[in-house]
């Protein structure tokens, strides 16, 4: 079962943790979909606990994430 970490270290279990690095990415299903190339309805299905996440769209999460973190951390520098 994927899980992804929460900005507080919280393990976010499947499927509340898709939902919840989407949210985090500020991205609609829509705009996710175009960014790791599936169709809005699969994230949506995904989000629900329907289907399975795909390990490369996990893994495509947490690369996003990593990559968001990065940029906040070097925005808040001085």
């Amino acid at each position: 079962m994927p899980v992804i970490l929460s900005d507080h270290g919280q393990i976010l279990p499947y499927p509340e943790g898709i939902k919840a690095a989407r949210r985090r990415l500020k991205l609609t299903t829509a705009q996710l979909g175009i960014k790791i190339g599936d169709a809005k309805h699969a994230i949506h299905n995904w989000e629900q606990g329907r289907r399975e996440v795909p390990a490369r769209v996990v893994y495509m999460l947490g690369e996003m994430l990593e990559s968001d973190r990065r940029k906040v951390r070097t925005e808040k520098r001085p």
